[in-house]
């Protein structure tokens, strides 16, 4: 029950993180696109 109250935090600072990660690279992708940069786009 202890591990329980203790782990909930933990997912959700995990879920947050791995949220952050992804608009991060949706806006460094975004960026590649706007400056033309297609190839570089595709491999991420």
């Amino acid at each position: 029950k202890t591990l329980l109250k203790l782990t909930i935090p933990r997912i959700k600072l995990l879920r947050n993180r791995k949220e952050a990660q992804m608009k991060q690279m949706r806006k460094e992708i975004a960026k590649l696109l706007e400056t033309g940069q297609e190839a570089t786009a595709r491999i991420r």
